[in-house]
């Protein structure tokens, strides 16, 4: 990946990741909705390149998504509004597509796991989300959809995988309401 946006960057995971990529010498771009915020966490790189976007708006996602090879996808929502994912998820992936990015990597987290049946928890652990949160995030990256385009092939396990270009065109998931 030559290039690559932090969608959703003025959390933890996104000023973890823009740190990393900044020790590298590596230009990047952080993507966000508030660019005072943007600016107070990344202004003083000279890596960064700070660029706001509407995820809302189409050709906002087009424009933030272009002229890079990859997105990080950390955006987030209140716990409250969680529900908003899959639509963001969607029009996120229709922007980078039409802005032709390459890649997409997805940073997730514990919920869709459910209690742990051993420690440490490991990638093969049955998806048995005991929460809303888990439940819709099980359903966004374990759908049948997401598995038989992503990876070819149906399967039970929940991966994170990078798209490729050739099967991105089928990646975005149509989910039925919970």
């Amino acid at each position: 990946m030559n290039r690559i946006a932090l969608f959703g960057a003025a959390g933890a995971i996104g000023h973890s990741i823009a740190r990393e990529v900044s020790t590298q010498g590596t230009p990047y771009r952080v993507v966000g909705r508030s660019r005072d915020a943007l600016a107070a966490a990344f202004g003083a790189d000279s890596l960064a390149e700070i660029v706001t976007w509407n995820p809302d708006n189409p050709a906002s996602v087009k424009a933030a998504a272009a002229g890079v090879d990859g997105i990080v996808y950390l955006v987030g929502v209140n716990y409250w509004q969680f529900e908003l994912h899959p639509r963001l998820m969607k029009q996120t992936l229709e922007g980078a597509i039409a802005g032709g990015v390459s890649r997409i990597v997805l940073i997730g987290t514990v919920y869709p796991y459910g209690q742990p049946r051993a420690r440490p928890l490991r990638e093969d652990h049955p998806r048995e989300p005991h929460t809303f949160k888990g439940r819709m995030l099980r359903r966004i990256c374990c759908s049948p959809r997401m598995l038989s385009v992503r990876f070819k092939r149906p399967s039970s396990a929940c991966q994170t995988s990078m798209v490729p270009a050739s099967t991105r065109e089928s990646c975005i998931p149509d989910l039925p309401p919970l």
